[in-house]
Order: C-alpha cells, then sequence, then structure tokens
C-alpha cells in the first residue's frame, strides 16, 4: 500500500481537474490508497474505478467540544485535577458510554455514506499528548464513572473510607495496579471490538485500520500499555491494519526507529502493518533527504505500505514530487 493522508480536493495540483482526471493523476502516481473525508461522491468512485482504495479517518476519545456536551467526558487525573489541554490537545475518557455510542453512530454514518473502503481509528487511547520530545506522562482517569465501571467490572471492592479521588488512586495503584491496568487496555480493545462487530454485520468486507502511538514496550516504562492503554497483541483480534504514527522529528528519534517500531508491533500483532510518517517540518525543518529516508524506512522491516501526514503538508512544503519520486523509485 501506497497512500496519501488527508486528500484535499482544493490543492493546487488538483485545481481545474476532473474527478475522473483526479483519479488518473493519482493512480499513474502509483498511488493506490487515500485517506480522506470526502464531501461528495464523484471522487472517490472515480478513485475506486482505478482500484485506488479510499478510507476514513476518525477521531474517538479527544475534543474540546465532547468535553462541553458531554460534562463527565473530562478525565480526571491521579491528583484529582481535570486533565488540562495541551496545545490542541484535549483527551476524553475511554469509559465513557455516551462518548462510545456516539462516536460508534458517527462511524456507521460515514460509512452508509457507501464512499469508503475501510475506518482507521484515530485518537483511540487513554490521554497522553506523546508527539513531542518528552511527552508529559499521567495516570488517567479516575472519574466517578471509571471507578463505578472498574469495581462492578472486576469485583475488586475500593475501600469506602477514602476521602477523595487522590487517596482513591493510590489505592487503586498500590493495590491493584495490575489489573486496573487490564482493564483500561480493555476499555480500547472493546471499543475495537465493538466497532468490528459494526462493520461484519453492516458493511462486510470494510477494512477496520488502527493509528498506534508509536512506542514500543520498553519505552517510558511500558507506558503503551500501562498509559496509552493499547494493548497491540489484544486489538490484532478486531484490527485488521496497524498504522503505527511514526513521526520521528516530533518524537525526536532518528529514521532507523521507525523500523524498530515496524517490526514490534508486527511481532505482536502477526498483522499487516502500513506505517504513517511525517512530512511536516516539526518541530524542526525537515529536508527533502530526511523525509526521503523516512519514507523508505516506513516500507522497510517487514512494513507492507507507507503513508505521509500530511497531503497538504507535503505540497506546501514542496515535498510532493520527492514523494513521487520515491514512489517511482520503489516500483523499479
Amino acid at each position: 500500500m501506497i497512500g496519501v493522508y488527508g486528500f484535499n480536493r482544493n490543492a493546487d495540483i488538483c485545481k481545474g481537474l476532473s474527478a475522473e482526471q483526479i483519479a488518473d493523476y493519482i493512480a499513474g502516481a502509483g498511488i493506490n490508497g487515500v485517506w480522506a473525508k470526502f464531501k461528495e461522491e464523484s471522487i472517490p468512485a472515480a478513485l475506486q474505478k482505478k482500484d485506488i482504495k479510499t478510507f476514513f479517518e476518525y477521531s474517538i476519545f479527544v475534543g474540546k467540544k465532547i468535553w462541553n456536551d458531554i460534562l463527565d467526558s473530562r478525565p480526571i487525573l491521579s491528583n484529582g485535577e481535570f486533565l488540562k489541554e495541551e496545545g490542541w490537545y484535549a483527551g476524553v475518557c475511554p469509559s465513557n458510554d455516551k462518548v462510545r455510542q456516539m462516536k460508534l453512530k458517527e462511524i456507521d454514518r460515514m460509512f452508509s455514506k457507501g464512499f469508503y473502503d475501510g475506518v482507521w481509528l484515530d485518537f483511540i487511547r487513554y490521554p497522553c499528548h506523546w508527539e513531542v520530545k518528552e511527552p508529559n506522562i499521567y495516570e488517567s482517569c479516575f472519574c466517578n464513572n471509571c471507578i463505578d465501571k472498574f469495581q462492578k467490572e472486576t469485583e475488586i471492592k475500593i475501600p469506602d473510607n477514602l476521602n477523595n479521588t487522590e487517596e482513591t488512586a493510590g489505592w487503586v495503584l498500590d493495590n491493584s495496579e495490575n489489573i486496573w491496568r487490564e482493564w483500561k487496555c480493555e476499555q480500547i480493545t472493546s471499543f475495537c471490538a465493538n466497532v468490528r462487530k459494526l462493520v461484519d454485520e453492516k458493511y462486510p468486507g470494510k477494512t477496520v485500520g488502527l493509528f498506534g502511538v508509536p512506542w514500543r514496550l520498553v519505552d517510558f516504562d511500558r507506558a503503551i500499555k500501562k498509559i496509552i492503554c493499547q494493548d497491540y497483541k489484544k486489538l490484532a483480534e478486531y484490527i485488521d491494519v496497524f498504522s503505527p504514527m511514526s513521526y520521528h522529528l516530533m518524537c525526536n528519534r532518528d529514521v532507523d526507529w521507525i523500523g524498530d517500531v515496524t517490526k514490534e508491533i508486527i511481532e505482536l500483532t502477526k498483522k499487516p502493518v502500513w506505517v504513517i510518517v511525517q512530512g511536516v517540518s516539526e518541530p524542526v525543518k525537515m529536508t527533502d533527504e530526511e523525509f526521503e529516508k523516512a519514507v523508505i524506512k516506513g516500507l522497510s522491516d517487514g512494513s507492507s505500505g507507507v503513508f505521509v501526514f500530511s497531503f497538504d503538508h507535503m505540497i506546501k512544503e514542496d515535498k510532493w514530487d520527492v514523494f513521487l519520486k520515491i514512489i517511482k523509485d520503489v516500483e523499479k
């Protein structure tokens, strides 16, 4: 799979072109997958006639608007404070039933348009703004809903004489840490299971993909399972394709790290891995050479696909032609 993420009909390279001409151009470039939220049917229909798969990304447990619309959706940290915004990021509690039901309905609505070959679940995790050199890693969520569900579903009884959230969190982490972390992982896995059930029953044959946080088990004291709560082995039962967001510059890593992440996820899941690499100059300038190395590495180490975050960034930073050249070289 060679894909583009965030396709934009209004980009300069698409202006003046019909849907069929756009599809011809993309197919001729060697691209066979497009991630976008299409506003009308003509472009995805034209792409699919050229055997180009069309997918949509859907953000799950994220968004300040959800905090405002569903008042108990804002995560609570182990110190009893509400989760704070970190720039653009505002995580949402994954156990909240209203949020989960809303997101399933939205995924159903997107598939019902008939435009898409699959969905990629994004922000399918417990809160953490990880796309930085030194992420702020915190324990969450200790809202009343989480504590009640945890006790009901695990039969763990938290003492009644604890005075506040901080004491409750302390007791949980001291007395039932492993069960707590497994339960949190299950909140993520079970939502993926719900999406799988929806797709299998109403849209059989469609792909369910997942954008994964690119942390290996050795990173940040196993935070991929303890904090993020993405248990790749368990998720593999419901997910068809895993896409680690291997943004090496954002994470202050070298290009070879991309392959290390790929190999571990393949080993854990035994499923196809289509790596999404960074095409934006953040937090520092990305040279064409660095970009080329990242894309090539994204196709290495057992990966069966690569795409770039994002289409618009490649256009704005004059990397689109570099990307097309890489594809042509790979085809040779």
